[in-house]
């Protein structure tokens, strides 16, 4: 895949037509980059709250883990939060968004665990994703909050 196809709206946002687009190269319509970003914290919301098809851990080398049977997150629901919690979580955010976000860079992305202040508490786990999206003609940075409800297992997907 060349560079510069990062930069085309995904199918969804081509099949509903809710994209902000700019006139591109031959015509293309392209998002720009609010619209780029935009649809990047819809997918990743997408992602983290869709539960997979089976109970394997995202982190898991089974061949299924990278199809569509795999893409999501396991089912977090109940579970309490801890150190040790969040750097699984971590870990399983990070290597959902390496697997299914190919826009983002994986050599630059980096899911941090916010465990301190207002952002976490006993029934939220709160993390920074940061990265850089693949663009032209320079990479676009990423700079996301995402908390988890402990008690229900969804994600929130936010500007940071």
């Amino acid at each position: 895949m060349k560079r510069e196809d990062f930069f085309f709206p995904s199918l969804f946002d081509r099949l509903t037509g809710t994209q902000a687009v700019v006139a591109g190269r031959n015509g293309a319509r392209l998002p720009d980059r609010k619209g780029l970003l935009a649809s990047i914290q819809r997918d990743l919301s997408f992602l983290l709250n869709s539960i997979t098809a089976y109970h394997i851990a995202p982190d898991s080398d089974e061949p299924y883990s990278t199809s569509v049977i795999g893409f999501g997150f396991p089912c977090l629901n109940g579970q309490t939060s801890s150190q040790g919690t969040a750097k699984q979580i971590e870990r399983w955010i990070r290597q959902a968004i390496v697997r299914f976000e190919p826009r983002i860079d994986p050599v630059s992305l980096k899911v941090i665990p916010l465990l301190n202040g207002a952002e976490s508490h006993h029934q939220l786990l709160a993390f920074q994703i940061a990265g850089y999206v693949l663009a032209n003609p320079v990479p676009i940075e990423l700079l996301l909050r995402t908390q988890l409800d402990v008690e229900n297992g969804r994600f929130s997907v936010s500007e940071y």
